[in-house]
Protein backbone atom coordinates (compact mmCIF):
# COMPACT_ATOMS: atom_id res chain seq x y z
CA UNK A 1 0.00 0.00 0.00
CA UNK A 2 1.27 3.29 -1.12
CA UNK A 3 2.27 5.74 1.57
CA UNK A 4 0.66 9.23 1.47
CA UNK A 5 2.55 12.15 0.79
CA UNK A 6 1.79 14.95 3.81
CA UNK A 7 3.85 17.87 3.63
CA UNK A 8 2.26 21.53 6.00
CA UNK A 9 2.90 24.44 3.98
CA UNK A 10 3.58 27.57 6.15
CA UNK A 11 4.30 31.07 4.20
CA UNK A 12 5.27 29.33 0.85
CA UNK A 13 7.72 27.12 2.28
CA UNK A 14 7.36 23.37 3.93
CA UNK A 15 7.37 23.78 8.09
CA UNK A 16 9.54 20.82 8.81
CA UNK A 17 7.90 20.54 12.68
CA UNK A 18 4.70 20.19 11.40
CA UNK A 19 4.84 18.27 8.37
CA UNK A 20 6.55 15.50 10.52
CA UNK A 21 3.65 15.71 13.40
CA UNK A 22 1.18 15.76 10.40
CA UNK A 23 2.78 12.40 9.47
CA UNK A 24 2.93 10.89 12.65
CA UNK A 25 -0.75 11.67 13.58
CA UNK A 26 -1.81 9.95 10.22
CA UNK A 27 0.45 7.01 10.80
CA UNK A 28 -1.35 6.52 13.60
CA UNK A 29 -4.81 7.07 12.42
CA UNK A 30 -4.05 4.36 9.75
CA UNK A 31 -2.25 1.97 12.16
CA UNK A 32 -5.02 2.77 14.74
CA UNK A 33 -7.97 3.44 13.08
CA UNK A 34 -8.17 1.97 9.48
CA UNK A 35 -8.03 5.56 7.49
CA UNK A 36 -7.75 5.45 4.11
CA UNK A 37 -5.69 8.68 2.83
CA UNK A 38 -4.27 10.40 0.10
CA UNK A 39 -1.63 12.69 -0.51
CA UNK A 40 -2.10 15.68 1.53
CA UNK A 41 -1.29 19.34 1.62
CA UNK A 42 -1.95 21.77 5.04
CA UNK A 43 -2.01 25.27 4.49
CA UNK A 44 -1.57 27.35 7.75
CA UNK A 45 -3.01 30.56 6.82
CA UNK A 46 -4.44 33.54 8.69
CA UNK A 47 -7.62 34.79 9.85
CA UNK A 48 -8.23 37.16 6.82
CA UNK A 49 -7.33 34.53 4.27
CA UNK A 50 -9.81 31.31 6.33
CA UNK A 51 -12.70 33.19 5.71
CA UNK A 52 -11.85 34.24 2.08
CA UNK A 53 -11.26 30.41 1.53
CA UNK A 54 -14.29 29.66 3.71
CA UNK A 55 -15.89 32.17 1.63
CA UNK A 56 -15.70 30.07 -1.56
CA UNK A 57 -16.21 26.68 0.44
CA UNK A 58 -12.66 25.94 0.00
CA UNK A 59 -11.95 26.38 -3.73
CA UNK A 60 -9.76 29.55 -4.02
CA UNK A 61 -10.31 28.91 -8.08
CA UNK A 62 -13.47 29.55 -7.89
CA UNK A 63 -15.58 31.45 -10.13
CA UNK A 64 -15.59 35.00 -9.32
CA UNK A 65 -18.87 36.26 -8.46
CA UNK A 66 -20.23 39.45 -6.27
CA UNK A 67 -21.36 36.68 -3.56
CA UNK A 68 -18.33 35.46 -2.46
CA UNK A 69 -17.60 39.18 -1.21
CA UNK A 70 -20.74 38.81 1.12
CA UNK A 71 -19.66 35.39 2.27
CA UNK A 72 -16.07 36.74 3.31
CA UNK A 73 -18.13 39.20 5.50
CA UNK A 74 -20.18 36.97 6.84
CA UNK A 75 -17.98 34.23 8.05
CA UNK A 76 -15.24 36.82 9.37
CA UNK A 77 -17.77 38.62 11.37
CA UNK A 78 -19.45 35.11 12.84
CA UNK A 79 -15.65 34.41 13.57
CA UNK A 80 -14.82 37.29 15.49
CA UNK A 81 -18.27 37.68 17.59
CA UNK A 82 -18.06 33.85 18.15
CA UNK A 83 -20.89 32.95 16.63
CA UNK A 84 -18.78 29.80 15.48
CA UNK A 85 -14.87 29.01 14.77
CA UNK A 86 -13.79 27.78 11.79
CA UNK A 87 -10.83 25.11 12.42
CA UNK A 88 -10.55 23.77 8.97
CA UNK A 89 -11.41 23.68 5.35
CA UNK A 90 -10.95 20.59 2.94
CA UNK A 91 -11.26 19.95 -0.47
CA UNK A 92 -10.85 16.11 -1.52
CA UNK A 93 -8.45 14.87 -4.26
CA UNK A 94 -9.06 12.11 -6.51
CA UNK A 95 -7.55 9.76 -8.58
CA UNK A 96 -6.10 11.04 -11.89
CA UNK A 97 -3.13 8.73 -12.90
CA UNK A 98 -2.09 5.49 -12.10
CA UNK A 99 -0.48 5.08 -9.05
CA UNK A 100 -0.64 8.99 -8.10
CA UNK A 101 -3.34 10.99 -6.35
CA UNK A 102 -3.72 14.51 -6.13
CA UNK A 103 -3.16 16.12 -3.11
CA UNK A 104 -6.17 16.98 -0.82
CA UNK A 105 -5.67 20.75 0.28
CA UNK A 106 -6.88 21.36 3.83
CA UNK A 107 -6.15 24.84 5.53
CA UNK A 108 -5.69 25.39 8.97
CA UNK A 109 -5.79 28.39 11.38
CA UNK A 110 -2.57 29.31 12.08
CA UNK A 111 -4.06 31.05 15.22
CA UNK A 112 -4.93 27.73 16.91
CA UNK A 113 -2.41 26.40 19.93
CA UNK A 114 -0.28 23.15 18.85
CA UNK A 115 -2.67 21.21 20.64
CA UNK A 116 -5.83 22.06 18.27
CA UNK A 117 -3.56 22.08 15.36
CA UNK A 118 -2.56 18.50 16.32
CA UNK A 119 -6.23 17.67 16.82
CA UNK A 120 -7.61 19.30 13.70
CA UNK A 121 -4.76 17.49 11.70
CA UNK A 122 -7.10 13.85 13.02
CA UNK A 123 -10.35 15.92 12.14
CA UNK A 124 -8.86 16.26 8.72
CA UNK A 125 -7.97 12.75 8.52
CA UNK A 126 -11.46 11.61 9.26
CA UNK A 127 -12.83 13.98 6.55
CA UNK A 128 -10.55 12.69 3.95
CA UNK A 129 -11.40 9.01 4.71
CA UNK A 130 -14.84 9.83 4.30
CA UNK A 131 -13.95 11.64 0.89
CA UNK A 132 -12.33 8.73 -0.16
CA UNK A 133 -14.74 5.61 0.92
CA UNK A 134 -18.29 7.20 1.25
CA UNK A 135 -20.26 6.21 -2.01
CA UNK A 136 -22.25 9.68 -1.84
CA UNK A 137 -19.19 11.50 -1.97
CA UNK A 138 -17.63 9.81 -4.93
CA UNK A 139 -20.68 9.71 -6.81
CA UNK A 140 -20.78 13.21 -8.82
CA UNK A 141 -16.76 13.76 -7.91
CA UNK A 142 -14.87 14.71 -11.41
CA UNK A 143 -11.69 13.03 -12.33
CA UNK A 144 -9.83 16.15 -10.56
CA UNK A 145 -11.56 18.43 -8.34
CA UNK A 146 -9.58 20.36 -8.89
CA UNK A 147 -8.74 21.17 -12.20
CA UNK A 148 -12.40 20.75 -12.70
CA UNK A 149 -13.01 23.71 -10.48
CA UNK A 150 -9.78 25.76 -12.08
CA UNK A 151 -10.96 25.13 -15.82
CA UNK A 152 -14.31 26.18 -14.88
CA UNK A 153 -13.02 29.94 -13.35
CA UNK A 154 -11.04 30.26 -16.74
CA UNK A 155 -13.44 30.01 -18.56
CA UNK A 156 -15.79 31.77 -17.04
CA UNK A 157 -13.33 35.12 -17.40
CA UNK A 158 -13.36 34.33 -21.37
CA UNK A 159 -16.40 34.52 -21.39
CA UNK A 160 -16.43 38.01 -19.27
CA UNK A 161 -13.83 39.45 -21.43
CA UNK A 162 -15.99 38.90 -24.38
CA UNK A 163 -20.09 39.57 -23.48
CA UNK A 164 -19.04 41.97 -20.13
CA UNK A 165 -18.80 40.97 -16.37
CA UNK A 166 -22.55 42.21 -15.63
CA UNK A 167 -23.47 40.04 -18.05
CA UNK A 168 -22.07 37.11 -16.63
CA UNK A 169 -22.62 38.03 -13.20
CA UNK A 170 -26.40 38.08 -14.21
CA UNK A 171 -27.07 34.90 -15.79
CA UNK A 172 -24.59 33.47 -12.84
CA UNK A 173 -27.04 35.18 -10.25
CA UNK A 174 -29.84 33.07 -12.12
CA UNK A 175 -28.05 29.92 -12.35
CA UNK A 176 -27.40 30.16 -8.24
CA UNK A 177 -31.19 30.58 -7.52
CA UNK A 178 -32.07 27.68 -9.61
CA UNK A 179 -28.70 25.88 -8.11
CA UNK A 180 -31.19 23.54 -5.64
CA UNK A 181 -33.12 22.18 -8.81
CA UNK A 182 -30.66 19.10 -9.65
CA UNK A 183 -30.76 15.34 -9.56
CA UNK A 184 -29.18 14.15 -6.56
CA UNK A 185 -30.59 10.63 -6.72
CA UNK A 186 -30.18 9.85 -10.50
CA UNK A 187 -31.92 6.15 -11.10
CA UNK A 188 -29.92 6.06 -14.24
CA UNK A 189 -26.23 5.33 -14.16
CA UNK A 190 -24.06 8.58 -14.07
CA UNK A 191 -23.46 9.58 -17.49
CA UNK A 192 -19.72 10.69 -18.55
CA UNK A 193 -19.96 13.96 -18.96
CA UNK A 194 -17.87 16.76 -20.24
CA UNK A 195 -15.77 17.38 -16.68
CA UNK A 196 -15.32 13.25 -16.05
CA UNK A 197 -13.48 12.74 -19.85
CA UNK A 198 -9.81 12.07 -19.61
CA UNK A 199 -7.64 14.22 -18.55
CA UNK A 200 -5.38 14.47 -21.43
CA UNK A 201 -8.25 15.80 -23.59
CA UNK A 202 -9.57 18.05 -20.98
CA UNK A 203 -6.40 20.15 -21.94
CA UNK A 204 -5.53 18.79 -25.68
CA UNK A 205 -9.17 19.80 -27.04
CA UNK A 206 -10.03 23.65 -27.11
CA UNK A 207 -12.51 25.27 -25.49
CA UNK A 208 -13.98 26.19 -28.84
CA UNK A 209 -13.71 22.63 -30.20
CA UNK A 210 -15.22 21.55 -26.37
CA UNK A 211 -18.51 24.01 -27.28
CA UNK A 212 -19.00 22.76 -30.52
CA UNK A 213 -19.64 19.09 -29.18
CA UNK A 214 -21.48 20.35 -26.73
CA UNK A 215 -23.75 22.56 -29.04
CA UNK A 216 -24.58 19.63 -31.42
CA UNK A 217 -25.43 17.51 -28.99
CA UNK A 218 -27.95 20.16 -27.75
CA UNK A 219 -29.69 20.94 -30.80
CA UNK A 220 -29.90 17.46 -31.33
CA UNK A 221 -31.89 16.92 -28.20
CA UNK A 222 -34.05 20.09 -29.13
CA UNK A 223 -35.04 18.87 -32.36
CA UNK A 224 -36.88 16.30 -30.23
CA UNK A 225 -40.84 16.26 -29.65
CA UNK A 226 -42.37 16.20 -26.39
CA UNK A 227 -39.45 16.69 -24.17
CA UNK A 228 -38.40 15.49 -21.62
CA UNK A 229 -39.81 12.42 -22.56
CA UNK A 230 -40.16 11.52 -19.21
CA UNK A 231 -39.70 13.82 -15.74
CA UNK A 232 -36.94 15.18 -15.34
CA UNK A 233 -35.77 16.29 -12.02
CA UNK A 234 -32.32 17.38 -13.13
CA UNK A 235 -34.39 20.50 -14.60
CA UNK A 236 -31.43 23.15 -14.22
CA UNK A 237 -29.29 20.98 -17.18
CA UNK A 238 -32.87 20.71 -19.26
CA UNK A 239 -32.87 24.18 -19.21
CA UNK A 240 -29.16 25.01 -19.97
CA UNK A 241 -29.60 22.45 -23.02
CA UNK A 242 -33.34 23.52 -24.03
CA UNK A 243 -33.39 26.84 -23.73
CA UNK A 244 -33.62 28.04 -27.33
CA UNK A 245 -33.83 32.27 -25.86
CA UNK A 246 -30.36 31.62 -24.29
CA UNK A 247 -27.30 32.50 -26.33
CA UNK A 248 -24.67 29.75 -26.61
CA UNK A 249 -22.33 31.59 -23.94
CA UNK A 250 -25.62 31.78 -21.17
CA UNK A 251 -26.22 28.18 -22.29
CA UNK A 252 -22.70 27.23 -21.26
CA UNK A 253 -22.67 29.39 -17.67
CA UNK A 254 -25.93 27.71 -16.25
CA UNK A 255 -24.13 24.39 -17.37
CA UNK A 256 -20.99 25.28 -15.64
CA UNK A 257 -23.01 26.47 -12.30
CA UNK A 258 -24.93 22.86 -12.60
CA UNK A 259 -21.94 21.40 -12.61
CA UNK A 260 -20.66 22.87 -9.58
CA UNK A 261 -23.35 22.96 -7.64
CA UNK A 262 -24.44 19.10 -8.58
CA UNK A 263 -20.80 18.25 -6.85
CA UNK A 264 -20.61 20.47 -3.88
CA UNK A 265 -24.19 20.07 -2.66
CA UNK A 266 -23.65 16.27 -2.56
CA UNK A 267 -21.75 17.26 0.50
CA UNK A 268 -24.65 18.52 2.22
CA UNK A 269 -26.37 14.82 1.97
CA UNK A 270 -23.83 13.39 4.16
CA UNK A 271 -22.76 16.34 6.69
CA UNK A 272 -23.93 14.67 9.76
CA UNK A 273 -21.60 11.34 8.51
CA UNK A 274 -18.99 13.19 7.40
CA UNK A 275 -18.56 15.96 10.32
CA UNK A 276 -19.48 13.55 12.72
CA UNK A 277 -17.07 10.95 11.76
CA UNK A 278 -14.26 13.15 11.50
CA UNK A 279 -15.40 14.48 15.03
CA UNK A 280 -15.38 10.87 16.21
CA UNK A 281 -11.68 10.57 14.65
CA UNK A 282 -10.30 13.38 16.49
CA UNK A 283 -12.13 12.94 20.13
CA UNK A 284 -10.45 9.54 19.66
CA UNK A 285 -6.97 10.85 19.00
CA UNK A 286 -7.42 13.17 21.69
CA UNK A 287 -8.07 9.93 24.45
CA UNK A 288 -5.54 7.79 22.63
CA UNK A 289 -2.93 9.46 22.19
CA UNK A 290 -2.32 10.85 25.87
CA UNK A 291 -2.31 14.52 24.94
CA UNK A 292 -2.56 16.61 27.90
CA UNK A 293 -5.94 16.57 29.69
CA UNK A 294 -5.92 20.24 30.56
CA UNK A 295 -5.14 21.60 26.87
CA UNK A 296 -7.87 19.83 25.42
CA UNK A 297 -10.40 19.95 28.13
CA UNK A 298 -12.07 22.98 25.69
CA UNK A 299 -11.95 20.20 22.55
CA UNK A 300 -13.47 17.50 24.69
CA UNK A 301 -16.20 20.28 25.80
CA UNK A 302 -16.84 21.38 22.25
CA UNK A 303 -17.17 17.95 21.26
CA UNK A 304 -19.82 16.98 23.78
CA UNK A 305 -22.65 19.79 23.39
CA UNK A 306 -25.34 20.15 21.58
CA UNK A 307 -26.26 22.84 19.61
CA UNK A 308 -29.46 25.00 18.56
CA UNK A 309 -30.52 27.83 16.47
CA UNK A 310 -34.23 29.48 16.94
CA UNK A 311 -36.12 30.57 13.71
CA UNK A 312 -38.08 32.91 12.61
CA UNK A 313 -42.43 33.28 12.03
CA UNK A 314 -43.39 36.69 10.34
CA UNK A 315 -46.38 36.89 12.92
CA UNK A 316 -48.61 34.85 15.73
CA UNK A 317 -50.46 33.52 13.06
CA UNK A 318 -49.46 29.77 13.03
CA UNK A 319 -50.77 29.46 9.65
CA UNK A 320 -48.33 31.82 8.06
CA UNK A 321 -45.12 30.29 10.05
CA UNK A 322 -42.37 29.42 7.42
CA UNK A 323 -39.96 26.80 7.74
CA UNK A 324 -37.45 27.76 10.50
CA UNK A 325 -34.15 26.51 10.27
CA UNK A 326 -32.59 25.10 13.75
CA UNK A 327 -28.94 23.64 13.59
CA UNK A 328 -28.29 20.95 15.55
CA UNK A 329 -24.77 20.55 15.11
CA UNK A 330 -23.67 17.97 13.66
CA UNK A 331 -20.41 17.18 15.17
CA UNK A 332 -22.33 16.35 18.35
CA UNK A 333 -25.27 14.21 16.53
CA UNK A 334 -23.38 12.49 14.01
CA UNK A 335 -20.30 11.41 16.28
CA UNK A 336 -23.01 10.50 19.03
CA UNK A 337 -24.99 8.44 16.38
CA UNK A 338 -21.39 6.46 15.54
CA UNK A 339 -20.49 6.33 19.60
CA UNK A 340 -23.90 4.54 20.17
CA UNK A 341 -23.13 1.95 17.01
CA UNK A 342 -19.60 1.26 18.50
CA UNK A 343 -21.58 0.18 21.22
CA UNK A 344 -24.01 -1.77 19.84
CA UNK A 345 -21.55 -4.06 17.89
CA UNK A 346 -19.21 -4.02 20.33
CA UNK A 347 -21.58 -5.80 22.42
CA UNK A 348 -24.29 -7.41 20.40
CA UNK A 349 -26.84 -5.08 21.25
CA UNK A 350 -28.44 -5.12 17.95
CA UNK A 351 -30.27 -7.68 15.47
CA UNK A 352 -33.48 -9.65 15.90
CA UNK A 353 -32.66 -11.66 18.69
CA UNK A 354 -31.65 -8.33 21.03
CA UNK A 355 -34.95 -6.82 20.01
CA UNK A 356 -36.71 -9.58 21.22
CA UNK A 357 -35.40 -9.05 25.02
CA UNK A 358 -38.19 -7.55 26.81
CA UNK A 359 -36.50 -7.13 30.43
CA UNK A 360 -34.90 -3.86 30.27
CA UNK A 361 -32.16 -4.97 32.49
CA UNK A 362 -30.91 -7.86 30.29
CA UNK A 363 -31.08 -5.70 27.31
CA UNK A 364 -28.71 -2.82 29.36
CA UNK A 365 -26.54 -5.62 31.06
CA UNK A 366 -25.97 -7.79 27.77
CA UNK A 367 -22.21 -8.04 26.47
CA UNK A 368 -21.30 -10.56 23.79
CA UNK A 369 -17.95 -8.98 23.61
CA UNK A 370 -18.21 -9.10 19.55
CA UNK A 371 -15.74 -6.26 19.44
CA UNK A 372 -16.80 -5.35 15.94
CA UNK A 373 -17.90 -1.85 16.80
CA UNK A 374 -15.17 0.23 14.16
CA UNK A 375 -15.67 -2.06 11.78
CA UNK A 376 -19.29 -1.12 11.37
CA UNK A 377 -18.34 1.94 11.58
CA UNK A 378 -15.95 2.20 8.30
CA UNK A 379 -19.34 0.29 6.96
CA UNK A 380 -21.59 2.82 7.91
CA UNK A 381 -19.92 5.58 6.68
CA UNK A 382 -18.93 3.88 3.53
CA UNK A 383 -22.48 2.60 2.50
CA UNK A 384 -24.79 5.75 3.80
CA UNK A 385 -26.19 9.46 3.50
CA UNK A 386 -27.47 11.53 6.38
CA UNK A 387 -31.22 10.06 5.31
CA UNK A 388 -30.54 6.67 5.78
CA UNK A 389 -27.88 6.97 8.58
CA UNK A 390 -30.37 8.50 10.71
CA UNK A 391 -33.41 6.36 8.93
CA UNK A 392 -31.23 3.19 10.50
CA UNK A 393 -29.70 4.57 13.42
CA UNK A 394 -31.55 7.26 15.02
CA UNK A 395 -32.91 4.67 17.48
CA UNK A 396 -35.97 5.04 19.98
CA UNK A 397 -33.06 3.54 22.30
CA UNK A 398 -30.48 5.96 21.34
CA UNK A 399 -32.66 9.11 21.77
CA UNK A 400 -33.77 7.98 25.15
CA UNK A 401 -30.17 7.79 26.06
CA UNK A 402 -28.44 10.86 24.25
CA UNK A 403 -31.28 12.78 22.66
CA UNK A 404 -33.87 13.19 24.64
CA UNK A 405 -33.27 17.33 24.92
CA UNK A 406 -34.37 17.43 21.17
CA UNK A 407 -37.95 18.88 20.81
CA UNK A 408 -39.95 20.54 17.70
CA UNK A 409 -41.21 24.22 18.46
CA UNK A 410 -42.83 26.93 16.64
CA UNK A 411 -42.43 30.19 17.25
CA UNK A 412 -41.52 33.59 15.97
CA UNK A 413 -39.15 36.46 15.80
CA UNK A 414 -37.87 37.62 19.19
CA UNK A 415 -38.68 41.27 19.80
CA UNK A 416 -35.86 43.47 20.37
CA UNK A 417 -34.30 43.20 23.95
CA UNK A 418 -35.78 39.35 24.16
CA UNK A 419 -34.13 36.62 24.40
CA UNK A 420 -34.41 33.52 21.74
CA UNK A 421 -35.71 31.11 23.78
CA UNK A 422 -38.49 33.15 25.15
CA UNK A 423 -40.41 33.35 22.07
CA UNK A 424 -41.04 29.53 20.30
CA UNK A 425 -43.44 27.21 21.80
CA UNK A 426 -41.95 23.47 22.69
CA UNK A 427 -45.48 21.08 20.58
CA UNK A 428 -43.20 17.96 20.59
CA UNK A 429 -40.80 15.87 22.39
CA UNK A 430 -41.95 12.45 21.11
CA UNK A 431 -39.07 10.58 19.27
CA UNK A 432 -40.77 9.75 16.24
CA UNK A 433 -42.23 13.49 15.47
CA UNK A 434 -38.35 14.33 15.93
CA UNK A 435 -36.99 11.53 13.60
CA UNK A 436 -39.30 12.71 11.17
CA UNK A 437 -38.16 16.10 10.95
CA UNK A 438 -34.28 14.84 10.49
CA UNK A 439 -35.27 12.91 8.27
CA UNK A 440 -37.14 15.49 6.21
CA UNK A 441 -34.21 17.54 6.63
CA UNK A 442 -31.52 15.12 5.07
CA UNK A 443 -33.89 14.39 2.24
CA UNK A 444 -32.31 16.57 -1.35
CA UNK A 445 -30.43 18.93 1.72
CA UNK A 446 -33.86 19.66 2.81
CA UNK A 447 -35.57 21.33 -0.96
CA UNK A 448 -38.24 20.16 -2.00
CA UNK A 449 -37.99 18.14 -5.51
CA UNK A 450 -38.70 19.89 -8.83
CA UNK A 451 -38.72 18.69 -11.63
CA UNK A 452 -40.16 20.02 -15.58
CA UNK A 453 -42.72 17.39 -16.27
CA UNK A 454 -43.05 15.20 -19.08
CA UNK A 455 -43.57 17.03 -22.48
CA UNK A 456 -43.05 20.24 -20.22
CA UNK A 457 -40.96 22.01 -22.41
CA UNK A 458 -43.26 22.72 -24.88
CA UNK A 459 -46.11 23.19 -22.69
CA UNK A 460 -49.46 24.62 -24.59
CA UNK A 461 -47.40 23.65 -27.85
CA UNK A 462 -45.78 27.19 -27.17
CA UNK A 463 -42.55 25.82 -25.51
CA UNK A 464 -43.86 27.77 -22.37
CA UNK A 465 -42.51 25.78 -19.14
CA UNK A 466 -44.18 23.34 -16.94
CA UNK A 467 -42.49 22.25 -13.74
CA UNK A 468 -43.91 19.99 -11.02
CA UNK A 469 -43.07 20.37 -6.95
CA UNK A 470 -43.13 16.74 -5.12
CA UNK A 471 -44.59 18.28 -2.16
CA UNK A 472 -44.95 14.44 -0.51
CA UNK A 473 -44.44 14.37 3.18
CA UNK A 474 -44.13 17.92 3.31
CA UNK A 475 -47.90 18.14 3.82
CA UNK A 476 -47.39 16.01 6.80
CA UNK A 477 -45.45 18.70 8.38
CA UNK A 478 -48.78 21.29 8.35
CA UNK A 479 -47.18 23.27 5.46
CA UNK A 480 -48.10 24.84 2.66
CA UNK A 481 -46.00 24.73 -1.16
CA UNK A 482 -44.79 28.30 -0.43
CA UNK A 483 -43.56 28.31 2.70
CA UNK A 484 -40.71 25.80 1.52
CA UNK A 485 -37.89 28.11 1.30
CA UNK A 486 -35.22 26.96 -1.95
CA UNK A 487 -32.33 28.98 -0.81
CA UNK A 488 -31.97 31.16 2.07
CA UNK A 489 -35.09 33.93 2.14
CA UNK A 490 -35.66 32.62 -1.18
CA UNK A 491 -39.70 31.51 -1.94
CA UNK A 492 -41.25 30.52 -4.40
CA UNK A 493 -41.89 33.31 -6.29
CA UNK A 494 -38.12 34.13 -6.54
CA UNK A 495 -37.89 30.82 -8.53
CA UNK A 496 -40.23 31.55 -10.69
CA UNK A 497 -39.33 35.17 -11.98
CA UNK A 498 -35.66 33.25 -11.81
CA UNK A 499 -37.44 30.43 -13.76
CA UNK A 500 -38.93 32.96 -16.46
CA UNK A 501 -35.01 34.82 -16.68
CA UNK A 502 -33.49 31.57 -17.78
CA UNK A 503 -36.20 30.54 -19.87
CA UNK A 504 -37.84 33.37 -21.32
CA UNK A 505 -41.80 32.29 -21.53
CA UNK A 506 -44.30 31.77 -19.39
CA UNK A 507 -43.42 29.17 -16.25
CA UNK A 508 -46.42 27.18 -14.63
CA UNK A 509 -45.02 25.63 -11.23
CA UNK A 510 -47.54 23.10 -10.01
CA UNK A 511 -47.18 21.27 -6.60
CA UNK A 512 -48.67 17.69 -6.09
CA UNK A 513 -48.84 16.02 -2.83
CA UNK A 514 -48.79 12.38 -2.16
CA UNK A 515 -51.37 11.43 -3.89
CA UNK A 516 -50.35 12.98 -6.83
CA UNK A 517 -53.38 15.55 -6.48
CA UNK A 518 -52.98 19.17 -7.60
CA UNK A 519 -52.71 21.19 -4.14
CA UNK A 520 -51.23 24.52 -6.18
CA UNK A 521 -50.88 25.69 -9.75
CA UNK A 522 -48.50 28.88 -10.20
CA UNK A 523 -48.31 30.47 -13.18
CA UNK A 524 -45.77 33.51 -13.94
CA UNK A 525 -45.61 34.99 -17.41
CA UNK A 526 -42.84 37.99 -17.07
CA UNK A 527 -45.40 40.16 -15.36
CA UNK A 528 -47.59 39.00 -12.52
CA UNK A 529 -47.85 35.35 -10.75
CA UNK A 530 -51.31 33.78 -10.71
CA UNK A 531 -51.84 31.25 -8.38
CA UNK A 532 -54.61 28.26 -8.44
CA UNK A 533 -55.51 27.18 -5.04
CA UNK A 534 -56.93 23.98 -4.01
CA UNK A 535 -57.65 23.52 -0.44
CA UNK A 536 -54.96 21.89 1.67
CA UNK A 537 -55.92 20.13 5.10
CA UNK A 538 -52.83 20.72 7.49
CA UNK A 539 -52.14 18.00 9.52
CA UNK A 540 -51.33 18.52 12.90
CA UNK A 541 -47.87 18.01 12.32
CA UNK A 542 -44.29 19.27 13.83
CA UNK A 543 -42.17 21.90 11.98
CA UNK A 544 -38.58 22.05 13.30
CA UNK A 545 -36.34 20.33 15.71
CA UNK A 546 -34.10 21.86 17.92
CA UNK A 547 -31.98 21.20 21.39
CA UNK A 548 -32.19 21.92 24.52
Amino acid sequence: MRKPVIKVWDGGMVNNRLTEIANEIAEFCVEKYRLDLTDINFNMVNLEELCSIAATGGWIMFPQHWSLGQQYFIQKKGHVLGFWQIYEIVVPSEVWEQDRKEPAEAYIYSGDSLTDIKLVMAHVYGHIHAFENNWKLKEFKPSSPLAFMSEQKERTAEIEKEVGEENVERLMDIGYTLSTLLDLYPMKKIEEELYNEPLLERFVISPGEKKERLMEEIEKKAKREGIPEERDYDALRFIADNADTLADWEKEILGMVREQYRYLSSWGLCRYLNEGFAALVDLKYCLDSRLPIGETFRWLKQRTSGAYQPGQCENEDPESCNVRTVQINPYWLGMNMLLDVIEKWDTGRFGLSYEQLNDAREREELNLRLDRGWDKVLEVVATNTDYTFINRYFTEDFFNKVASGLFVYTGKEPDKGKREEDTYTIISRRYQDIKNILLFETYNNGMPRIAVEKGGGNYNNRKELYLIQDFSGYDRLGLSPKELTLQPAETSEVLLKALYEAWRRPIHLETVNREGKQILLSTYDGKEIKENRLDLKRADAPTTAGYL
